[in-house]
């Protein structure tokens, strides 16, 4: 049997303890927004967490109907997909896209 000793100091035991916390806290973090069976949905207050908006801007957007929500009794919801495609939606290209795109076009042109 071939056993190898490692030896370790303090600050690279204290630096696995730490990555091992860090690791967990991401862990517990996802599991809180993934609860089963919910499938991504959030409630208005997590999806304004989620978009990085305060609740006011949230409820604006969907009183004009600009953000995809289900509405069930009074309550509002969202699905965390169809938010992320929202945001997708509003992407803007880079200069470097639209110089390609143009140059497409040109050679397609003649």
């Amino acid at each position: 049997m071939n056993s190898k000793i490692v030896v370790m100091t303090e600050e690279d035991i204290l630096l696995l303890i730490k990555k091992a916390f860090d690791d967990l806290s991401i862990a517990e973090k996802l599991g809180e927004k993934e609860r089963p069976g919910e499938q991504g949905l959030f409630d208005v207050k997590e999806a304004a967490e989620f978009l990085k908006m305060k609740v006011p801007t949230l409820y604006g957007l969907t009183s004009k109907r600009e953000i995809p929500f289900f509405k069930k009794g009074k309550r509002i919801y969202f699905k965390k997909d169809e938010l992320l495609e929202w945001v997708d939606a509003g992407r803007k290209k880079t200069r470097r896209e639209i110089q390609s795109e143009v140059e497409l076009r040109s050679r397609r042109r003649g």
